[in-house]
């Protein structure tokens, strides 16, 4: 939808002439009451995905079936479309990952309150826009859990030391991991203790390695460890590799495991910048299989396929 004129316009017909049907008291499926639920017509119609939220919120299926489309719905995407610049087009993504955002009970006001909070942290507008599209659950997120999760990061702190991070350098972690803001401060003081203990890491070496890769702190320790260990042993990287090349914490373990095995196999695990036939851990190991291979002057993933039967 291009804008609300014809959002409008587009419903105004169908809901005029539609016959007096009486919501259930309470709703069990969406896609049953879908034709008798002006709520959910106009969700259809933005593009949300009805029976994702069945399966993932289900706990919302009563709420969006009974909302009043003037009243309680069209504020809420005129507030995002007019204060955050998001298009109807994008309405679609957010309420499907955050439907409770629609709810009568979370007030517009709350969601200007957090406007307002990430503009006094400095903060632009797209930037905000921009974490609201990469995760809107922060739309019904509470304010004060926000501040302390930033003021934590600012003063990031391992044994006895604050890494004391700039304003500037939390924003940026912010921006490329919205996701920390949704973390309690508890859960990210552990892996900042892990990256210590068990990595070994320096106060500089932990510092550099969370404005590298701030997500860094929302993965499970075990799963760090047994890649970390991965790193160290089979690709012969110390702590600056690792935390050069920490975007491969990403991929999966197994697939690191299977694509070292196979370029082993082919004499070219070579993952030093100054060694001849040099290849880039991240190029290597953060792709998909189809990109891997085609790196490698390859047009298929049989060859792969071929040295993973024998494992």
């Amino acid at each position: 939808m291009e804008n609300f004129d014809n959002f409008d316009r587009s419903l105004e017909h169908h809901f005029n002439n539609m016959g007096e049907k009486l919501i259930p008291k309470q709703s069990q499926s969406l896609a049953y009451y879908v034709d008798i639920s002006k709520s959910l017509q106009s969700l259809i119609t933005f593009g949300v995905k009805l029976h994702k939220i069945e399966k993932t919120h289900p706990e919302t299926l009563d709420m969006l079936t009974k909302l009043r489309v003037k009243e309680d719905l069209r504020p809420k995407l005129v507030f995002l479309h007019n204060e955050l610049g998001i298009k109807p087009d994008q309405f679609a993504d957010i309420i499907t990952k955050c439907p409770q955002y629609l709810n009568p009970e979370n007030e517009i006001y709350k969601t200007e309150e957090i406007v307002e909070y990430f503009t006094s942290k400095k903060f632009t507008k797209e930037q905000i826009t921009d974490i609201v599209l990469r995760l809107p659950t922060i739309l019904c997120y509470d304010v004060i859990k926000i501040d302390a999760t930033l003021g934590f990061l600012q003063n990031f702190q391992v044994s006895t030391k604050q890494l004391r991070f700039q304003a500037d350098q939390v924003r940026e972690m912010v921006m490329r991991s919205p996701s920390l803001l949704t973390q309690s401060p508890s859960a990210l003081h552990v892996n900042g203790q892990f990256l210590e203990r068990s990595f070994g890491l320096r106060f500089d070496e932990i510092k550099r390695m969370i404005t590298t890769y701030p997500r860094i702190l929302l993965l499970n320790t075990e799963d760090l460890e047994l890649k970390y260990m991965f790193m160290i042993r089979e690709l012969d990287f110390n702590n600056d590799e690792v935390i050069k090349f920490s975007l491969i914490f990403n991929a999966s373990l197994r697939v690191m495991e299977h694509r070292h095995g196979f370029l082993k196999s082919l004499g070219r695990a070579q993952y030093k910048t100054d060694q001849v036939g040099y290849l880039s851990p991240i190029e290597m190991f953060w792709c998909n299989e189809m990109e891997f291979m085609t790196k490698l002057g390859f047009h298929n993933r049989q060859p792969l396929d071929n040295y993973i039967k024998t494992l």
